[in-house]
């Protein structure tokens, strides 16, 4: 029967202080259960009718409630105290055991409340053992928190204040932090100092060359070629260039045709501006006696100390009859009809043909159509048969920019002279075209067109 520890609520008899009327009494143990509660059971004084044993029951006794509970779910070296996972070994509130709390300033050590901690932590921080010389908390000394630091992880060495940045960040002043997006700065681009050269940006690290849209600019005159955007030897412009000198001039008095303007073409690296030099067509022969009429040489183009081409040849006068030379040939003077100016680096026709120099015109340096040959100029004609008398001849082909350009001056003609008709040679169509040369009777030549600078990019 249960057996209370403290008062009965039953009635008690009994015939004796020593007797007990009931049965079952030994001084073995009791198998009824005892708690540590108030037993409703009756209980007689020196008379038992239970089984009451005086020894030590084995029903449950309960001596208190643990707070602590399963540590499942704890690393090893963990156990779980009201559902945290915790050091028993370290933890000033749950030391030992859980629910143990030591004494304000006191650490735990060992499992044990006390005053002082042991290496690898020496150092009693408010309770805490603690390593000042690596501990970003407690740095050098108690209670020295080091950061927070722009841009990086805080750290201690040696009790100094320290931090690493945070990738792609740089620490690249005297300010603590890390302040600098290495991806994206160009004066510290991937590590501080590196910075990118003019024309280059800074890209996840690197420096890359920013690129250049494609364009193009013409010079007809003399000027100056500006890159579009910033360039440097690191990052340079690549230019297609096509330079063109100034065509010759025609002959006078039955004169040949002029030469074209030759021509130079290449790709080059430009780092800075250019100097453009664009030179003009040599003026038409003029008649003053059969030592004289020759047509002047074309001017020589350049685009600073990378290309130039010289001027085309004029055309040669006074009854001799030859067509310049160049980068095409001018047309021949002949009798009835003059021969005409080359095309592309051909040479001229007719009796005394100039000769082109053959060099072909390499369009594929640049887009489709920019640049062309142009036509060479037609001979003159007589339109009186029989007339010992010869006309002037074409003069040869410029290029053209984009399918336009200029076209040279045609040879004079004279009429009524010994009554003939006659007629000077035409000039070269496109920049650089020679001059036509002039018809018998003193006729003068016609002037070469200029040069001309192209640059594609």
């Amino acid at each position: 029967m249960p057996i209370d520890s403290g008062s009965s609520s039953g009635s008690s008899s009994g015939s004796g202080s020593g007797g007990d009327s009931g049965s079952g009494i030994e001084s073995g143990i009791d198998s009824g259960t005892i708690e540590s509660g108030t037993d409703s059971g009756t209980i007689e004084s020196g008379t038992d009718s239970g089984a009451i044993e005086s020894g030590v029951d084995s029903g449950t006794i309960e001596s208190g409630t643990d707070s602590g509970g399963s540590d499942a779910g704890c690393s090893p070296g963990q156990t779980s105290c009201s559902g945290t996972c915790t050091n028993e070994q370290t933890d000033p509130t749950n030391c030992g055991t859980c629910g143990t709390v030591c004494p304000k300033g006191d650490v735990c050590a060992a499992g044990v409340c006390g005053l002082t901690c042991s290496a690898p932590n020496p150092t009693n921080c408010n309770g805490t053992c603690s390593n000042t010389s690596i501990d970003p908390k407690n740095c050098g000394t108690c209670g020295n928190a080091c950061g927070p630091y722009q841009n990086a992880a805080p750290g201690c060495d040696l009790g100094s204040c320290v931090y690493a940045c945070n990738t792609p960040f740089l620490d690249c002043s005297s300010t603590m932090g890390c302040e600098t997006n290495g991806n994206n700065d160009s004066n510290n681009c991937g590590a501080c100092g590196n910075a990118c050269a003019v024309g280059a940006t800074c890209v996840v690290g690197a420096c890359v060359c920013t690129p250049i849209a494609h364009g193009s600019q013409l010079f007809t005159s003399n000027g100056t070629f500006v890159p579009p955007s910033p360039v440097s030897a690191t990052c340079p412009l690549t230019a297609n260039v096509l330079v063109i000198g100034g065509g010759g001039g025609g002959g006078a008095e039955w004169g040949g045709g002029a030469g074209g303007g030759r021509i130079a073409m290449g790709t080059f690296s430009v780092t800075s501006s250019v100097q453009v030099l664009v030179a003009g067509g040599g003026a038409g022969g003029v008649y003053a006696s059969l030592a004289g009429g020759v047509g002047d040489t074309g001017g020589a183009s350049f685009f600073s100390s990378f290309l130039f081409a010289n001027g085309g040849g004029g055309g040669a006068g006074d009854d001799t009859y030859t067509g310049g030379t160049g980068w095409t040939g001018g047309g021949g003077a002949c009798l009835t009809q003059a021969g005409n100016g080359g095309q592309g680096g051909g040479n001229g026709t007719g009796c005394h043909p100039g000769s082109g120099d053959g060099t072909l015109l390499n369009t594929a340096l640049f887009t489709l159509n920019a640049v062309s040959a142009g036509a060479g100029g037609i001979g003159g004609a007589t339109t009186f048969p029989g007339n010992d008398d010869g006309e002037g001849g074409g003069g040869g082909g410029g290029v053209l920019i984009g399918g336009a350009g200029p076209t040279a001056g045609t040879g004079a003609a004279t009429s009524g002279c010994d009554g003939a008709i006659r007629q000077g040679g035409a000039g070269g169509v496109g920049y650089g075209g020679g001059g036509g040369g002039g018809s018998s009777c003193a006729a003068g030549g016609g002037a070469g067109s200029a040069g001309v600078v192209y640059v594609e990019w």
